[in-house]
């Protein structure tokens, strides 16, 4: 879920076309961007808190409370993807970016820059239900921990685009006449998509397992379990960590 989610998040940015005209300063956009992560807390608070509510009205299980838990945090989810959207597509958060005077001159960061504009209402989302959700579930104890293992994860998705568009901007340093042809050809952008698509296929994953610190599962009840279930499934698998 995480990976579709990033993906989409990287072509909201990447896909985009500023308008000509500028709606808002960048100050306002700024000022704007800021209101809506405090929008998104207190949004975040009240859902979490109906959902406590709900869980001591109903009296539910645990099972039931990772439910909910999984569910609030879903909902919650799609209202940020839409926030964002309102903000590359409203507020125009393309043309601040690329006024920036470091931003401005590499594609790389401006798209890195504007993945981790969503990243702060993923980390506000982490860490509201780090609070809310910690006591019911068997959550990582401390905050950081948790909040940084999903930033991980993120990392492991966003930095083979960053490579691509980093490979982009050094090919638009060394040959810009060539590059000012291919960027008018309507099949650049889907060239450079199905570049990333084959790289996070090839990268992510051993990446993910370098980032997260995984180890191979040792031999155990639940590694005999995970073997019979994907050999009953036909699921192949070079290792379970």
């Amino acid at each position: 879920q995480s990976f579709i989610l990033y993906i989409i998040i990287i072509l909201i940015y990447s896909t985009h076309i500023p308008p000509g005209e500028q709606v808002f300063t960048h100050q306002q956009v700024l000022v704007l961007q800021a209101a809506l992560y405090l929008l998104f807390l207190l949004l975040c608070r009240t859902r979490m808190t109906m959902v406590i509510q709900g869980i001591r009205k109903h009296r539910l299980s645990e099972e039931q409370v990772a439910e909910a838990y999984d569910r609030c945090l879903s909902q919650l989810t799609i209202l940020a993807v839409i926030i964002y959207i309102s903000v590359v597509y409203l507020l125009n958060i393309k043309a601040v970016i690329s006024s920036l005077p470091l931003l401005s001159a590499s594609t790389a960061l401006g798209n890195l820059a504007a993945f981790c504009l969503f990243l702060g209402y993923q980390l506000i989302l982490w860490c509201q239900a780090h609070t809310v959700f910690s006591r019911r579930l068997d959550f990582e104890p401390r905050q950081t921990t948790y909040c940084a293992r999903k930033l991980l994860f993120a990392l492991g998705i966003i930095l083979p685009w960053v490579c691509i568009m980093g490979m982009s901007d050094l090919f638009q340093f060394l040959a810009p006449e060539i590059f000012v042809t291919l960027t008018h050809h309507p099949g650049m952008y889907l060239a450079l998509f199905a570049l990333f698509l084959l790289a996070l296929t090839v990268i992510a994953p051993p990446l993910t397992v370098k980032l997260w610190g995984c180890r191979p599962l040792p031999d155990s009840p639940l590694r005999r379990c995970l073997e019979g279930l994907c050999s009953r499934e036909g699921v192949g698998y070079r290792q379970i960590m």
